[in-house]
């Protein structure tokens, strides 16, 4: 075995995993020069994939000619097996399994005894702590971060999220390496609860969904709001996303992180999670996936489900806490939740002011990123924004903060 964390250039890739999200990545690296390794624990899920990921392959490989023989000659490097000891000699590991400590755990403990010391090892997650993971390696040094989004082909960014053990020179190796896959790598540079781009996003999804069990506005309501600054309303997003993997990373958050260690951090993002997720998930209402969210779905269209709303939203602990207020104020609360967060992120030093700008028009599709709208409207205008908000809902912590302090 090498030495741990000797030089080292990413020539050979392994993936672990068999899901949707391990698919897109090895469908990413099929066009690129990488040769690549796919592991999916089950015979009969290595058939399935082979059909959907490669067969486009080997038709052009049987038609012969330049790119036929192209084709064949890629076949020769890729691979998608049962056998785990194929991912021996892989010179990073993308682990793509469940969003579940224990099952990640189990898949690193078996890498570490498996590949080279100074094999680099990354966890695909969005709610997990990378640091505890790397636990269950000899050598977290050569641990870290990466997040990719669905679908990739749109959201075509991965966050690099440095450990507390992760040596510089890696986080140097893994960008390099996200720039070959014609990826924007995005650098988190403090392991903090939903890293950068959730911490900021989320909180406008959340944000909706508050907005709905506080009582006052339907989810057609509050979505038509939020596309006065956004591609997509909160609520909407919510059901596309599906309400039980928010229920599932909440509870991530818990057992990963410890919700002391939330609290300490994440200041606005360590708001009560919205209770209406938990009472619409016990009523198997996971959104687009179970055609029953915050809407009913027909042919993949959204119908309001008006009644349900009502009732379910009558159980919410801020059940008319708040008065209503107008839409102009609804409005603002939406917009400033994203702007807030995006602000304290830049004062935590989480990332950068060009990647937090990038990240968050991808994802809400904002005609502008958060700061060059604070810059549109005015600081002091902004700022007076929340401090109405804040006296109106205290309890939300519209309080300025980063570059919208006073």
């Amino acid at each position: 075995m090498s030495s741990p964390m000797s030089a080292k250039h990413i020539h050979r890739v392994g993936i672990v995993g068999g899901g949707n999200m391990a698919s897109t990545i090895f469908k990413v690296l099929l066009d690129t020069d990488y040769p690549v390794t796919l592991w999916a624990r089950r015979p009969e899920k290595v058939a399935e994939l082979e059909k959907k990921l490669l067969g486009r392959l080997k038709r052009r490989a049987k038609r012969g000619g330049t790119a036929g023989e192209k084709a064949a000659e890629r076949l020769k490097s890729v691979h998608i097996t049962a056998d785990f000891e194929q991912l021996a000699g892989s010179d990073v590991i993308l682990e793509n399994v469940a969003e579940d400590h224990e099952i990640k755990a189990e898949v690193f403990r078996r890498l570490d005894g498996l590949v080279d010391a100074d094999t680099i090892l990354t966890t695909n997650t969005s709610s997990l702590c990378p640091s505890a993971l790397a636990t269950h390696v000899s050598h977290p040094e050569r641990f870290a971060g990466l997040h990719f989004f669905q679908p990739v082909s749109v959201l075509n960014m991965v966050e690099l999220i440095r450990a507390k053990e992760t040596r510089s020179e890696l986080m140097e190796t893994l960008k390099g390496f996200v720039d070959t896959l014609g990826l924007r790598p995005i650098l988190v540079n403090k392991e903090l609860p939903t890293f950068l781009v959730n911490r900021i996003c989320v909180t406008y999804y959340h944000e909706g969904a508050r907005l709905v069990g506080e009582g006052h506005w339907l989810p057609q309501d509050i979505d038509r709001l939020g596309r006065r600054w956004f591609a997509t309303g909160p609520c909407e997003t919510n059901d596309y996303v599906g309400l039980d993997i928010s229920v599932q990373s909440e509870r991530s958050l818990d057992t990963s992180w410890g919700y002391a260690h939330v609290y300490e951090t994440n200041h606005r993002a360590s708001l009560p999670f919205p209770d209406i997720f938990g009472l619409m998930v016990a009523d198997r209402r996971f959104g687009l996936k179970s055609g029953k969210g915050f809407y009913r779905y027909e042919g993949g269209q959204a119908i309001p489900d008006d009644d349900y709303i009502r009732d379910v939203r009558q159980k919410c602990a801020d059940y008319h806490r708040f008065p209503a207020y107008d839409e102009e104020t609804v409005s603002r609360r939406l917009l400033c939740t994203v702007l807030l967060e995006a602000a304290i992120a830049l004062e935590l030093e989480i990332g950068s002011e060009d990647d937090i700008e990038f990240s968050t028009k991808l994802v809400l599709g904002m005609e502008k990123g958060p700061f060059e709208t604070i810059r549109a409207f005015g600081v002091d205008r902004v700022r007076s924004w929340l401090a109405d908000l804040h006296e109106k809902y205290g309890q939300r912590d519209f309080v300025p903060r980063g570059i919208l302090a006073a």
